[in-house]
């Protein structure tokens, strides 16, 4: 019986064994044919990622899209873009340091894609940009410098971020930089020690390669892994303390996610506490409309504003500062009204929606319109300026690009171009849209552009 039970068990284990399976497990290390069509980039988040690039050279490096540098940034549209610098470091009694991270295909030598001929013509255009920005009276650090030398890497290899170690690389250029500058002498000495800690290793689980990568061809490489760093004073802080930082730190998830401690980085080179304004998602202007939406006091304290830019990022675009520069002091709620409006709405359009003979001394780059309707989720409004001389222009504003909020529209009624046609007879209401329900109310003010707007 014995002998039976043990032939029994024998026969049991040597089918088990026959019957599992064995696979030889191969690292996927190419794209799938699909990545090489633009129509399989379908969705909201891959559309805008053709074509994916690989590059096996050293690990399993990847990018996509065009992430390159504006090639829309030049010495107009700069001088354009330093009218809202001017104006929050007068609001502010501020300082602010341009801090535009280098296009992530500058590390080694993995220029693949963009509009770029070569890696070292990508990088004097962003050499060039810092130049602009400097020669304006911008304060731009080079980020650039020595991006090859930062280990394991600057970027990840499969996600458009810096991964700590280039975060911590940018930092200690900044600090460079406000020293070679002065600007950091121009705050109190602080008794506060920032020291970092390695604590941990953590895995970067919804890289942006690897996400279009699955959604292309349904399968994604290795998520990567990056030691995690914190940074705390040495002493305590007293809580109890509410003066604010005299640093302010804006930017993107760059600067917010807690993973790159690009904060604490700061805080360790400068020796300073810092105060993190960021917002993740928030494109160029994100963090600076909460700031100016939700700061209303006068800082008697010097501050200095460090501003974290993505490479990709145009923040001289006439068709946000239009919007931002009059948002930096609250519309015409603090300014001098040349004219208030308002208007009953029939069919969604209203003729001599603002008419004023108060306006006839003034071109429309002189003037910023503060517009309010009655419903919240206002969409777009169109406008029509009529000017002296006969002719007409057209303005589109869409409350999606330009971040208006609760049916407020706030912008400056035209560019300087505009002005050889004459001085302004009256704006018309062409169209507007809403989410909700009908628009029957708009109303509003006119002033002054709180910089350079003078009276001819």
């Amino acid at each position: 019986m014995r002998t039976s039970s043990l032939l029994l068990f024998l026969l049991l284990a040597s089918f088990q064994c026959i019957a599992t399976p064995k696979y030889n497990a191969e690292l996927v290390q190419e794209l799938c044919s699909a990545a090489q069509y633009q129509e399989n980039y379908n969705t909201q988040y891959t559309k805008y990622m053709y074509p994916l690039v690989l590059d096996t050279r050293a690990g399993i490096w990847m990018t996509g899209g065009q992430r390159e540098l504006s090639q829309e940034i030049d010495q107009e549209s700069v001088l354009e873009f330093k009218r809202f610098i001017n104006s929050v470091e007068a609001r502010f009694n501020a300082t602010i340091v341009l801090a535009l991270a280098p296009p992530r295909t500058l590390e080694h030598d993995r220029w693949s894609n963009g509009e770029y001929a070569s890696k070292q013509e990508l990088h004097k255009r962003y050499q060039s940009i810092i130049k602009l920005f400097r020669q304006s009276g911008i304060h731009a650090p080079d980020l650039s410098r020595g991006i090859d030398d930062v280990k394991p890497s600057y970027f990840f290899q499969r996600d458009v971020h810096w991964r700590p170690e280039g975060a911590r690389h940018a930092a200690y250029a900044i600090k460079e930089y406000l020293q070679t500058s002065g600007i950091l002498d121009q705050l109190p000495k602080s008794d506060i020690e920032f020291i970092t800690k390695q604590v941990g290793e953590s895995q970067l689980s919804k890289s942006t390669f690897n996400r279009v990568l699955k959604s292309v061809c349904g399968y994604s490489f290795i998520d990567e892994s990056s030691i995690r760093y914190e940074t705390a004073s040495k002493a305590e802080l007293d809580l109890f303390d509410t003066s604010e930082p005299d640093i302010y730190m804006l930017g993107t998830s760059y600067s917010k996610v807690p993973l790159f401690n690009f904060e604490g980085f700061l805080k360790e080179a400068l020796q300073r506490d810092v105060t993190n304004l960021a917002v993740s998602g928030g494109g160029e202007y994100g963090a600076w409309l909460e700031l100016l939406q939700a700061n209303d006091e006068s800082n008697s304290t010097h501050k200095i504003i460090i501003w974290e830019l993505l490479s990709y990022y145009n923040p001289t675009d006439h068709e946000t500062l239009k919007h931002l520069i009059p948002m930096v002091n609250d519309g015409c709620n603090k300014q001098q009204k040349l004219n208030s409006f308002s208007s009953t709405i029939h069919d969604r359009h209203k003729k001599e929606l603002i008419f004023s003979p108060n306006l006839l001394n003034y071109y429309p780059s002189q003037l910023t319109v503060d517009l309010q309707t009655d419903v919240s989720d206002t969409k777009s409004l169109k406008l029509l300026i009529w000017h002296e001389s006969g002719h007409k222009t057209k303005v589109y504003l869409s409350s999606t690009r330009n971040r208006h909020k609760n049916g407020r529209f706030v912008f400056e009624l035209a560019q300087k171009q505009s002005d050889e046609l004459g001085r302004i007879l009256a704006v018309d209401l062409l169209d507007v849209e809403s989410n909700s329900q009908p628009i029957t109310q708009i109303n509003g003010s006119v002033c002054l552009s709180t910089v350079g707007g003078n009276a001819s």
